[in-house]
């Protein structure tokens, strides 16, 4: 084990083999202390090899007369090197993935479902403004900490997972913070131990703070409902649709209150509102204009038969490289026109080129 045969060690000092004069004299104090209150030593310790190597041991040491230590002592060990290291790995892992959950804002916990308690990594308190607390937690008293527009339902969501030992869920609610105010949390969790019957008893799982993600979906929501209040107050109706293709993107409610067609779901649904006398005219101008740069005018035939005209403006939504990856075109109708009047004559107007002209 430290590299020496029986004949090159004999009659040395054990002081050549400790890593240090302080540590072979530490020895010197802890073993005989420990065999006068128990009779026996164990512990673990650092030695050199012949080549002046560091390695690990355990070791064991019982006197042969625990009255009268220098009649000698046995001396037993095994290298316990690859182990310490593992655990010297274990630590580092460990410190990097509480730094990246606290970094992260991410937490981890631990349900014991039979007893209805948990436990939970400080994170889990930190991010919520609250000290860190090693105890065992109550559902009750973190209950009366959410939302109160959430309890009832995270309660019963809570209460059928442990009732029904599911294996896994997957919940978003909100929780108070010590100062007050509230931040979203998203509770993941997985069964990782079962009964006999197959139930989960033993919960693992994380804690991650979304409330930016939260507030981005609000805002996104709110928007929207702004965009469709507004489209569904705007006389005009106007699209959206690919430049490589028909597909209509969007389309607003305009269209059906001008029309009295079905929904726009792509390009080619509006040929088939165009008036037979001039359907041949507006696909000749549709072919020769570049891609948001239609402006052209035709009659159309309602769903109730009626024929009023339909003026159609393309424009092109250029990306930051400057290509065309959409159109958007705008609609507006106007009565039809005397009989005898002249119709319109197409113009083209001086939108960015691109491939599509509808």
């Amino acid at each position: 084990m430290f590299g020496y045969d029986r004949a090159q060690i004999a009659g040395l000092s054990t002081r050549l083999l400790h890593v240090s004069d302080e540590a072979f004299d530490q020895v010197g104090i802890e073993v005989p202390a420990s065999i006068g209150e128990s009779g026996h030593f164990a512990g673990e310790r650092q030695y050199r090899r012949r080549d002046g190597r560091l390695f690990w041991v355990y070791y064991e040491v019982t006197p042969l007369d625990s009255a009268d230590l220098d009649r000698g002592v046995i001396w037993t060990g095994y290298e316990i090197t690859q182990a310490k290291q593992v655990q010297k790995d274990l630590r580092e892992s460990e410190a990097r993935l509480r730094l990246t959950l606290e970094a992260t804002r991410v937490a981890t916990w631990e349900w014991d479902m039979r007893a209805d308690v948990w436990y939970a990594s400080p994170t889990y308190f930190s991010m919520l403004g609250y000290a860190p607390d090693p105890g065992p937690q109550s559902r009750e008293v973190w209950g009366e900490r959410r939302h109160p527009d959430d309890r009832e339902f995270v309660l019963r969501e809570m209460n059928a997972i442990r009732e029904q030992g599911s294996r896994e869920f997957d919940l978003e609610f909100r929780f108070r913070r010590a100062d007050g105010s509230y931040r979203w949390i998203n509770n993941l969790g997985r069964a990782v131990e079962y009964d006999n019957a197959g139930r989960a008893v033993r919960m693992l799982g994380l804690q991650i703070d979304i409330t930016e993600r939260k507030q981005a979906q609000l805002a996104l929501a709110q928007s929207e409902e702004l965009l469709r209040e507004l489209a569904g107050n705007i006389p005009e109706a106007f699209w959206m649709r690919e430049a490589d293709s028909d597909r209509v993107l969007y389309a607003s409610p305009g269209w059906q209150a001008i029309t009295g067609a079905p929904p726009l779901a792509s390009a080619q649904d509006i040929w088939k509102i165009v008036h037979p006398d001039d359907l041949e005219r507006v696909r000749t101008e549709a072919r020769a204009a570049p891609t948001g740069g239609i402006d052209h005018e035709f009659r159309f035939v309602r769903a109730d038969g009626e024929l009023p005209w339909l003026r159609v403006r393309t424009f092109a939504l250029p990306d930051a490289p400057g290509q065309v990856r959409r159109v958007a075109p705008r609609a507006a109708a106007r009565a039809a026109q005397q009989a005898g009047g002249p119709a319109l004559a197409p113009s083209v107007d001086t939108a960015p080129p691109a491939r599509s002209p509808r």
